[in-house]
């Protein structure tokens, strides 16, 4: 299944800005509220698109994070890489931990195969998602061969 979604503004907090306080002599570590209110945009437009079924067995996502073109920069081609912050991991982790929060999945540790890009687009006026997420069907070793090449695991060499 492919999905877009468009957020009302730019995502600012990423799930690695935890917060932390000494409870009792002990440090205890929170969700920042800006990071829960993003996460919260992210689960309230994700539950639109999620299955009625958790997908069973390995998953492949692939996610393209569009943000509009610049003011300040004129773009020469109608898509550029985007190479500030914040991080495409980061963008990444926040995206998926509220898609576990959807039950797309029933473990995020099912994710096999992953696919991210975050790029600037020329006339884009919003930023939004693009999401692929489908099951993986058993028997499927092409995707191997289709995306990495054949591995050969003699003698460690690939």
């Amino acid at each position: 299944m492919t999905f877009k979604i468009r957020l009302l503004k730019e995502p600012t907090g990423t799930s690695q800005q935890k917060g932390a306080r000494t409870v009792r002599g002990r440090v205890m570590f929170y969700e920042k509220p800006e990071v829960k209110a993003q996460r919260l945009e992210y689960v309230t437009e994700l539950k639109k698109f999620a299955p009625d079924e958790p997908i069973k067995g390995p998953v492949s996502i692939r996610v393209v994070f569009v943000y509009p073109e610049r003011k300040s920069k004129k773009m020469k081609e109608s898509l550029e890489w985007k190479t500030t912050v914040p991080d495409l991991d980061n963008l990444l982790k926040l995206l998926l931990d509220a898609m576990s929060d959807c039950s797309f999945w029933e473990d995020d540790s099912q994710i096999s195969m992953l696919e991210t890009k975050k790029i600037l687009a020329k006339g884009q006026t919003d930023f939004q998602m693009v999401i692929s997420v489908n099951g993986i069907p058993e028997g499927a070793s092409s995707l191997f061969e289709e995306n990495w090449g054949v591995f050969h695991w003699e003698g460690g060499t690939t």
